[in-house]
């Protein structure tokens, strides 16, 4: 089986401004071949469990005590650049970043690489609003063995196959339009070429989708509201991230406004819900839960067939941008399993989206602040 790790985040630009303030700022970096080497604990392989229905409490001392990481920077074999809006993903041997500021040295939307020496393959992916162009394109994984991803054009709602060499074919699937939803925001993942998860906006909230190929029709259900408050009534109160096991199997959501996490199970459709009891996003108009004085729980997630990693902040926008212009940023990383029990909490030593690469032990990071934005930190897994 193929081994898939992915992060989708939803970044607010106010956030993305403020954390790129400090773009001449540098720090001590490493060649690709060289990453830190922090010891850390060994992380056991999860068992399969059936999923409990409910809601569950979990506190931060369940994690036990944060493992800090020190980041090591890496320097690629490219020009220079800066990051905005990104997403990644590792499969096997390959990392793929999606990148939206395309410049001249870099016309490519996404690049891919060899892992575990970060080797330059190619870039690929035109922006634009043309034939086969970009301007709001998601990663959208794959469990198909012989697809590197799928990449999703959100304007023209098209999906495209991506191989391992970086070429791009239009697959010819078109998503079923949610009726009297205010716009459409689709996050998802395919198992095969006939299979689709995914979650999309709906009238006061948002909402988990499987869509199937039957014949040469797409036949859609919707699976789950994810909308859980009666005080929040807008899509913008539950933006998260979303992530799919590579089987299939099971669906998480994590919020961005509350600290909740939640499961839910495929074959079943057994839901559970796991939260912090945060108080979360106050119910107000969009303009209030965007703002920058709001606190952020997630942004990203990344997976892998025993562990979930999800990119956590846990303060304010403002807060974050303070402590990166005075050269004190930092994210966290919590692991949980597919059955919702914590597992471990990172703390890494920069701020950004990441995403976890199990085969290579390693947590991948982009942050905003460099024109060499990767590092890298030390893992280690048990296999």
């Amino acid at each position: 089986m193929k081994r898939i790790y992915v992060v989708a985040v939803l970044y607010l630009v106010v956030l993305s401004a403020g954390c790129t303030s400090n773009k001449n700022k540098t720090t001590g970096s490493k060649s690709a071949e060289t990453v830190v080497e922090t010891q850390e604990p060994v992380v056991e392989k999860a068992t399969w469990q059936s999923l409990e229905e409910g809601m569950v409490t979990v506190d931060e001392k369940d994690f036990g005590a944060v493992i800090e990481l020190t980041g090591s920077q890496l320097v690629l074999d490219t020009e220079p650049f800066k990051v905005s809006e990104p997403e990644m993903l590792v499969k096997d041997d390959y990392f793929l970043m999606q990148n939206l500021n395309v410049s001249g040295e870099n016309p490519g939307m996404y690049m891919l690489f060899r892992l575990p020496d970060f080797q330059y393959i190619t870039s690929f992916g035109i922006r634009g609003n043309g034939p086969n162009e970009f301007l709001y394109p998601h990663i959208f994984p794959t469990g198909k063995e012989d697809a590197l991803s799928y990449v999703y054009e959100s304007s023209r709602k098209e999906l495209y196959e991506a191989n391992f060499a970086g070429e791009l074919t239009s697959v010819g699937v078109e998503f079923e339009k949610v009726p009297k939803a205010v716009r459409s925001d689709i996050y998802g993942f395919a198992t095969d070429d006939d299979t689709y998860y995914y979650t999309e906006i709906v009238p006061r909230g948002r909402a988990f989708f499987r869509a199937k190929m039957v014949g040469d029709s797409l036949q859609t259900e919707q699976l789950y509201n994810i909308s859980f408050s009666e005080k929040h009534k807008s899509w913008s109160a539950y933006i998260g991230d979303f992530l799919a096991h590579p089987e299939g199997k099971r669906l998480v959501y994590a919020y961005k406004y509350f600290k909740r996490i939640l499961f839910y199970d495929t074959e079943t459709g057994v839901t559970k819900a796991v939260d912090f009891n945060k108080e979360g996003v106050v119910a107000a108009n969009d303009i209030v839960t965007l703002g920058p004085d709001n606190v952020t729980f997630y942004w990203g997630a990344s997976c892998s067939a025993d562990y979930i990693y999800l990119t956590y902040s846990g303060r304010t926008p403002i807060q974050v941008t303070k402590e990166n212009s005075e050269g004190d940023g930092y994210i966290f990383v919590e692991q949980f399993d597919w059955h919702g029990n914590p597992v471990r909490k990172y703390k890494l030593d920069h701020w950004g989206p990441t995403v976890v690469d199990e085969k290579n032990q390693r947590i991948y990071q982009l942050s905003y602040l460099y024109d060499d934005p990767l590092f890298v930190y030390k893992l280690t897994i048990d296999n």
